[in-house]
């Protein structure tokens, strides 16, 4: 199902990769490190995290700031972890996009969470999924990533 609940037909490339994602903590973010991270504007008009996915140290994803379809005015940012200050019960991660500083307030209830292998055999139905897929010419759908539900953590941010 798509995120406004209407079925969708996929079909898994050959060289589908699959994961699913594990909790970790605040204290497991440090500088240089790249994060992937939902958010919508506060009040102050500084981004308030939905949900932080963060890569193994060494991998890298390309720097960018897009809106997402969470919901409406969310977006997606992507970089590396500039700074990470936690101050009286609050915290807030600077990351560096496209040569720009910025500033995520991270409320203690945003799920941080890191990738981690997984394979076809999680893809069990009613499992939640979230996928990288293209539109092919034909109108066919193909799924070439897939992050799967498991041990509790939704992938569906």
């Amino acid at each position: 199902m798509a995120r406004d609940g209407t079925a969708i037909s996929v079909t898994l490339a050959d060289n589908l990769t699959v994961s699913a994602l594990r909790r970790v903590a605040l204290v497991d973010i440090t500088k240089g490190n790249s994060v992937g991270a939902v958010a919508e504007p506060g009040p102050d008009g500084v981004l308030k995290a939905i949900a932080i996915t963060v890569l193994p140290p060494g991998m890298r994803i390309a720097e960018r700031q897009v809106a997402w379809d969470l919901a409406p005015g969310t977006s997606m940012n992507d970089g590396p972890v500039e700074a990470l200050v936690e101050s009286g019960g609050s915290s807030e991660l600077t990351l560096s996009i496209n040569g720009q500083s910025v500033p995520l307030r991270v409320p203690p209830e945003t799920p941080l969470l890191m990738p981690v292998p997984a394979d076809r055999a999680d893809l069990v139905p009613g499992a939640a999924v979230f996928m990288n897929a293209s539109r092919q010419p034909d109108g066919q759908i193909t799924a070439v990533r897939l992050t799967v539900g498991k041990n509790g953590v939704d992938p569906a941010i």
